[in-house]
């Protein structure tokens, strides 16, 4: 039975993490339990937050009369202004799918109080309707990020099979180095695995279609480890 209302207490902060309302009528109803036995467990969640604040973020488990419910409040939940101008470079950029960008703003709602949230989506709806992605030759410019960052972040050869301007489709072996934004796209700059002079070139990530990792490493001496500069050659 005790670990029956332990399980029940932990459920119901969840919950209230993931910006649910805590109607202690409705998950009476909803656990079969007495309003006491909710109230007792709302209890307990205030005293754990109320001893670990610092842990917490300085999260607060309040009530809410408009709503008739606990709402979950914390210092580090983003304010609706943080969150509509975060989201309104996300949706200038037009650089990821669709799909991409309303699970991206899924995940943002969740950092905002459920009173925020409703705002929110009525601010950001009409955005999202109108929003158009650039064209790209790969399944997820997301996940292509990912990949290379990783291979930055381990110095590891790649070779990417890559579409240029004419749609012509080639391959390079490279040596990545940084990334980029400008103008819609993201660019992956790199030196070629075979280039002793270093020059560096240019590539728009979502032209990437493929890109295979090799086990054989690189090092780069500390002035060709590019991190900002002039773009010099673009594919």
């Amino acid at each position: 039975m005790e670990n029956y209302k332990n399980d029940r207490m932990l459920e119901i902060f969840f919950r209230a993490l993931r910006g649910e309302s805590i109607s202690i009528k409705k998950l009476a109803e909803e656990y079969k339990v007495s309003a006491k036995s909710i109230s007792r467990d709302i209890s307990g969640i205030q005293r754990f937050l109320s001893e670990h604040r610092e842990l917490m973020q300085n999260a607060e488990l309040t009530y809410s009369y408009k709503e008739k419910s606990y709402i979950l409040n914390s210092d580090e939940f983003l304010k609706n202004k943080e969150l509509f101008a975060l989201v309104k470079v996300i949706l200038g950029s037009r650089c990821f799918s669709k799909e991409e960008i309303l699970t991206i703003i899924e995940k943002l709602k969740k950092f905002t109080t459920i009173h925020d949230k409703k705002q929110f989506e009525n601010l950001i709806r009409k955005e999202v309707y109108h929003y158009h992605e650039v064209k790209s030759d790969c399944k997820s410019v997301i996940d292509n990020l990912w990949r290379i960052i990783q291979a930055i972040e381990e110095k590891r050869t790649i070779t990417i099979t890559y579409y240029k301007m004419n749609r012509d489709e080639v391959k390079h072996k490279i040596k990545p180095t940084s990334i980029m934004f400008s103008e819609y796209y993201f660019y992956l700059i790199a030196y070629k695995a075979e280039d002793t002079e270093y020059k560096p070139i240019y590539f728009r990530i979502d032209r990437i279609s493929a890109i295979t990792e090799h086990r054989e490493n690189f090092q780069l001496e500390r002035k060709y480890d590019f991190d900002e500069g002039d773009l010099r050659e673009k594919n």
